[in-house]
């Protein structure tokens, strides 16, 4: 994950993203979590999530996954943000 981007989980001993063989997140993007219900991903030329394995990132920061063990983003082929664009996931097991 090149320079800024980070996804941080202070609630939980991973974030846990299954199906997948790599994120890219180009160098300004950020995941915060405004309020514990949606964390986005704010305009990124893309964010592309293909699906194949799993990547754990270890705790540190900010995606609150409360009264759960792992926050999980389940397979997808691919989601794309373009410049003006943002994809909300919603805090769901």
């Amino acid at each position: 994950m090149p320079n800024t981007a980070s996804i941080h989980s202070p609630n939980t001993p991973y974030v846990t993203i299954p199906n997948t063989a790599y994120i890219n997140i180009p160098n300004t993007a950020s995941i915060p979590a405004p309020n514990t219900e949606y964390f986005t991903i704010p305009n990124t030329p893309y964010v592309t999530i293909p699906n194949t394995a799993y990547i754990n990132i270890p705790n540190t920061a900010s995606i609150p996954a409360p009264n759960n063990e792992y926050f999980t983003i389940p397979n997808t082929a691919s989601i794309t943000a373009p410049n003006t664009t943002y994809i909300t996931i919603p805090n769901t097991p």
